[in-house]
């Protein structure tokens, strides 16, 4: 493979997983590089002091999370200022959406098996391929039932694609479970993806279209993208997984569509 770049770590997380709190299942991370990690360790931990939270405060985007003494407008500041401080370290994304429409006939972890296995191919096939390098990932809250075995299988034996492919993930060397609590970056990843799923849901009409607007420039920002030849960024398919890629009923294929016609629109608004 030649000389490898920097390490990568992708920590991972899943929202949105009940229908009921949104049109579309939601799963995703954070990579970063050993540096970036101690930048952002850096920046939350600034944050949280200045902000008054207790070492044993959870430091979550839910609103249920907000610790007492902090007002609501200190506990939305607090929120929008280390995803800024993300985005100007250069903190990549990856989310993958399904609608809850298209998944509902399978249980949840099945659901979250699959979203995984896109997520971890493209970290491990193109992210990781394309920056010749290797990575770490650290996945959040796995249901106990098959979270060391799948581990284990994804290790050994790599991922299940829709396609029928079983590629084995090469460039990933070491798999990890984590919690809320266990890490600042943890409340980062939670925070960023609790940040999108409400302008995902927001797209899709529940939540303050504002807020998400507001909200999303620097979410959007973060996504993995590649420049094309005529210089716009494209991200679909990098740092924005749909499943599944074909869309056969109409109005399934509606749905996707304004939910990525919406979202380009906020993510380009200054």
């Amino acid at each position: 493979m030649g000389t490898a770049a920097a390490m990568y770590l992708f920590f991972t997380d899943e929202t949105n997983v009940d229908p009921h709190q949104g049109k579309f299942f939601i799963y995703g991370g954070l990579i970063l590089t050993p540096e970036q990690l101690g930048q952002a360790h850096g920046a939350v931990e600034e944050v949280r002091r200045r902000y008054g939270y207790l070492d044993t405060d959870s430091f979550k985007f839910q609103t249920a999370s907000r610790p007492k003494q902090l007002t609501v407008e200190e506990f939305t500041a607090a929120k929008a200022e280390v995803v800024a401080a993300a985005n100007r370290l250069g903190i990549r994304m990856i989310i993958y959406v399904v609608l809850h429409d298209i998944a509902k006939n399978q249980p949840t972890e099945t659901n979250i098996e699959w979203a995984l296995n896109s997520v971890l191919a493209d970290f491990d096939m193109r992210f990781l391929s394309d920056h010749n390098s290797y990575g770490t990932v650290c996945i959040d809250r796995l249901p106990e039932k098959f979270s060391y075995d799948y581990l284990k299988s994804k290790f050994q034996g790599g991922v299940t694609l829709p396609d029928g492919r079983n590629p084995r993930l090469s460039r990933i060397v070491h798999y990890s479970v984590s919690s809320d609590g266990a890490s600042h970056v943890s409340s980062l990843v939670d925070i960023a993806l609790g940040g999108v799923r409400y302008c995902v849901n927001a797209a899709g009409g529940i939540g303050k279209e504002p807020i998400a607007k507001a909200m999303f420039p620097n979410l959007a920002q973060m996504l993995w993208h590649k420049t094309t030849a005529e210089g716009t960024r494209q991200v679909g398919g990098y740092g924005f997984i749909q499943y599944p890629k074909n869309i056969k009923v109409p109005q399934y294929a509606t749905m996707y569509q304004e939910l990525a016609t919406t979202l380009g629109e906020w993510g380009s608004t200054p």
